[in-house]
């Protein structure tokens, strides 16, 4: 009997414990709280402020690009086509993209554009600052053709200037951009149901039948084709000086459908990526002619193909790291060193940053999770790259009113802001540059830790006040089999352990929501699943006999037994 009572009491102790960590945790969060509202109106606005002379070469970039054309394509991977690589291989950056959101099409758009990390299932508009706000607040006019789904469902029509969309079951890639090449064109494409092992014959002639359909294509004819479709978005017409002033957003899940109606080795798929290779090839020609405006060619997509043999769910959108992952593609004929020519990796959450450094005033996305990648290999690429991501975070930390503990580069290195770039000793400027990546992982920690205790407060607390629940209703456990013992021998065992799935229900639902929704950082997650194992463990481990008897049937089996537990 005192062996008992002495467990009983550790086990009190144990729930009075969790007890108070719960509510520490629930009251810091209560100390920081903000609207998700509040917080996704902020933007990063530095390059329109009345900055110091250090940082206007963060402004200006090294490539300060004021025109671009978007191309995006659902579903088309990085091993589809690399002889398209290695035709622009001298003059672009090419990255093999490592997604960390959700493989859903919106999920992996808004973390594209945004750089944060993103769990949109349910088509949610996104609010916050990404790429096309930043680019919006240039003063650049934009038009949007393409499916409507994802990218005006999370951005908005009011991202563009105009717009135009189309249904993705009437998208044929290109044919609604130029009306370069059609994929149908081709004369001897099979039937749908013909078997993969019959159509390696076809291949070579697919390619070669788009590749003549090509060969008269004309800058001029490109041209005449991409301006016509911006009228046509435009309802209006424009003079050449106005058609150049013009950016253009071309989105497209043509290839998405194949893949998922007819898989990534499909015939159908060969022929939509043979097309889409030939067409981009003259883009690229178009962007080297001066008749273009030279805009900044951006590419890119969000996931790779189905394979349809077992390794791949047809939810996953493709297995990763096989050459089956998205790509980004950078190309202008100014590009002399790329950084990344042969495919280097970049996680999805760097993307947003990594656009900012092409566009002369451009901010990182305030959102932003990642690190710019630099577009040369340059000490001054590297320093501008790494300073934008830091400026981003330290903006951030200013608006969301988070104290930055960590410090800056320019306040280790004792940097004169009021001096220019020139004046800084190359072997100085070396030295911040290589320490610059630990710096910025320590700095986007303490950012996203903090961040975490501010969205959203009302799911965070929610979850919290469920916990404590378990716990109360842990530490009253005696009083309620008081209760239902005396409802009869069958409702013992039921009410208590309907409370328990009840309450465990409920808690799941919330986090479940949160971990859906709300975008939180990834150490926030790892916080309420440890909260939630914790709250298991006490309640798998307590002992069966507690649960469904009482004092005195304990006492007796105690008195029996070596071991109560």
């Amino acid at each position: 009997q005192k062996t008992l009572k002495m467990k009983e009491v550790i086990y009190d102790i144990i729930k009075l414990v969790f007890l108070v960590l719960v509510f520490v945790y629930a009251s810091h969060s209560v100390n920081h709280v903000d609207t998700e509202k509040e917080l996704d109106k902020y933007r990063n606005t530095y390059c329109q402020q009345t900055i110091p002379q250090l940082d206007k070469v963060i402004c200006k970039k090294i490539y300060p690009f004021e025109k671009f054309i978007f191309t995006m394509f659902d579903g088309h991977a990085f091993d589809q086509d690399q002889g398209l690589f290695e035709y622009m291989r001298p003059h672009a950056n090419i990255y093999r993209i490592e997604s960390v959101s959700y493989l859903e099409s919106t999920s992996l758009w808004e973390t594209i554009f945004s750089g944060r990390l993103s769990k949109n299932f349910y088509r949610r508009k996104m609010n916050f600052d990404n790429v096309f706000d930043q680019l919006q607040s240039l003063g650049h006019k934009t038009a949007f053709q393409g499916c409507r789904h994802p990218i005006i469902t999370f951005t908005g029509p009011d991202r563009f200037t105009y717009y135009n969309t189309t249904d993705a079951d009437t998208d044929k890639l290109f044919s609604t951009l130029c009306d370069l090449v059609r994929p149908e064109k081709f004369p001897d494409l099979p039937a749908v149901n013909t078997p993969l092992s019959q159509l390696e014959h076809l291949k070579i002639p697919i390619r070669q039948f788009f590749r003549e359909e090509m060969a008269g294509t004309t800058a001029e004819k490109i041209d005449q084709c991409i301006h016509s479709v911006v009228e046509k978005v435009a309802r209006q017409s424009f003079t050449h000086e106005e058609r150049i002033e013009h950016n253009f957003v071309f989105f497209t899940s043509r290839l998405d459908q194949v893949n998922h109606s007819r898989s990534k080795e499909s015939v159908f798929t060969f022929a939509e990526t043979v097309a889409w290779s030939e067409a981009m090839k003259s883009i690229l020609n178009w962007v080297n002619d001066p008749i273009s405006g030279h805009p900044v060619l951006i590419a890119l997509s969000d996931h790779g193909g189905q394979l349809y043999k077992g390794e791949d769910d047809i939810l996953m959108h493709g297995k990763f790291k096989s050459g089956n992952e998205p790509y980004l593609f950078i190309y202008h004929p100014s590009i002399n060193d790329p950084a990344s020519p042969d495919g280097q990796w970049l996680n999805s959450r760097s993307i947003a940053a990594t656009i900012a450094q092409y566009f002369k005033n451009m901010n990182v996305p305030l959102a932003s999770e990642g690190t710019a990648a630099p577009p040369s290999n340059s000490l001054l690429a590297r320093y501008i790259a790494y300073r934008s991501t830091e400026i981003q975070l330290s903006e951030k930390m200013r608006q969301y009113r988070i104290e930055n503990t960590i410090g800056t580069m320019v306040d280790f290195k004792n940097l004169d802001m009021t001096s220019t770039i020139e004046d800084i000793p190359e072997e100085v400027l070396a030295e911040i540059v290589d320490e610059y990546p630990s710096h910025l992982e320590q700095l986007q920690h303490h950012v996203w830790m903090e961040e975490s205790y501010k969205r959203p407060q009302f799911i965070t607390l929610a979850f919290a006040v469920f916990i404590a629940l378990i716990a109360y209703l842990g530490i009253k456990y005696s009083q309620i089999f008081r209760i239902t013992k005396q409802l009869g021998e069958q409702k013992t065992d039921i009410l208590p352990k309907r409370v328990t799935i009840l309450c465990f229900t409920i808690i799941f639902s919330w986090f479940l929501m949160s971990f859906l929704t709300s975008g939180h950082p990834i150490e926030l997650f790892k916080i309420q699943i440890g909260l939630i194992l914790l709250a298991i463990i006490v309640w798998t481990f307590l002992p069966e006999d507690k649960r469904t008897r009482n004092d005195d049937d304990l006492i007796i089996e105690a008195q029996n037994s070596s071991s109560y537990f």
